[in-house]
C-alpha cells in the first residue's frame, strides 16, 4: 500500500494494466463511439433531407385514377384534382399566344 494508485499495476488477462492505461483506454473507447456516433448521425441527416424529385402530372394522375375506381375518391374529387393536374402540365398562356403570332 506504499505505491500510488495511478502506478499500481493490477493484472487483467495476464498483463499488468496501470491506472493511467485504463484513464486511456477509456478516453480513446469514448472518441470512437463519439467518432461513430457522428457518423451514423450525419448519414440519417442525409437520408432525411434527399431530395427527391417530384412526380410527373400524368403519374400522379394515374394514381388518382387507380383511387377513384377503387372508391377511395368520389367523381367530384377526382375532377377538381384533374383539372389542377391538367392545368399545371400545361404551358402558360402567354407562351401559347406568342407562339401562334410568329
Amino acid at each position: 500500500m506504499a505505491g500510488d494508485l495511478a502506478t499500481m499495476a493490477q493484472p487483467v488477462l495476464g498483463v499488468a494494466i496501470t491506472m493511467d492505461r485504463y484513464y486511456y483506454l477509456g478516453a480513446a473507447l469514448l472518441a470512437v463511439v463519439v467518432v461513430f456516433a457522428i457518423l451514423k448521425a450525419r448519414s440519417v441527416y442525409e437520408e432525411i433531407h434527399e431530395d427527391i424529385e417530384p412526380e410527373h402530372p400524368q403519374e400522379i394522375l394515374r394514381t388518382l385514377e387507380d383511387a377513384h375506381h377503387q372508391g377511395e375518391l368520389d367523381a367530384e374529387e377526382f375532377a377538381r384534382v384533374k383539372s389542377m393536374l391538367e392545368g399545371s402540365a400545361r404551358p402558360p398562356a402567354g407562351a401559347e399566344k406568342d407562339g401562334d403570332r410568329g
